[in-house]
């Protein structure tokens, strides 16, 4: 029953620093910003004390890229770039880490949830794993397939991996090698590659029917 004829409370009223609401316990609001953290962070600001005063940080900025989270459960759910694949980590609400999603494998992965739920739902997608919606247990950590589409293919005959390469400048660059199991890499084999990467925007793992066809 809140008053709606009440005065407004300023949180933010500048353009400083970004500040995404996730969710909140009464008067409390959790919330992504990149203020005094580029890679972005998971803070808690309570209204009543109207300022950063009263302002905590339940998940410090870390190496790599927050790119979003949310509530579901009882549980703050973070979703990070990690050398362009996506890793998703649990945290308490307090900031003390929960462990962390085990996907089917090296991917891109979205996540939606709901405060109080005993679940979420998350989609996975990779180079040879078309966009596959999972039912996640909360409370077992037990994923199960909600949503997949018909195949024509045995996804399980290729194997994607990681490997890293240093720039001219020294900075360490990510790919991705998916080729038939057992195939030997010995450099006489037909090769696509492809990459991008500008304007904060990375190139991460995603399905395509061409590439499967080139496969």
């Amino acid at each position: 029953a809140p008053r709606l004829d009440a005065d407004p409370i300023r949180l933010v009223d500048t353009f400083d620093w970004s500040y995404s609401v996730i969710g909140n316990d009464g008067p409390v609001l959790y919330a992504v910003t990149n203020r005094d953290a580029p890679n972005r962070k998971i803070i808690a600001m309570d209204v009543r004390t109207r300022g950063p005063a009263g302002w905590r940080t339940l998940v410090p900025e870390g190496e790599h890229v927050l790119e979003g989270a949310l509530v579901a459960g009882d549980r703050l759910v973070a979703r990070y770039l990690e050398d362009a694949k996506t890793v998703v980590r649990f945290f308490e609400k307090d900031g003390t880490p929960a462990g962390r999603l085990d996907p089917p494998g090296i991917g891109s992965i979205g996540v939606s949830g709901e405060p109080g739920d005993p679940e979420l739902y998350y989609s996975f997608t990779s180079f040879t794993y078309p966009p596959t919606i999972f039912r996640y247990d909360l409370e077992t950590g037990e994923s199960e397939v909600f949503r997949e589409p018909e195949l024509t293919f045995d996804p399980g005959a290729y194997e994607t991996r990681q490997v890293f390469f240093t720039s001219r400048d020294g900075t360490r660059v990510p790919m991705f090698v998916t080729h038939r199991k057992g195939l030997a890499l010995d450099g006489d084999n037909p090769a696509m590659l492809y990459a991008y990467g500008g304007f904060n925007v990375s190139l991460t793992p995603g399905f395509s029917s061409s590439n499967i066809a080139f496969l």
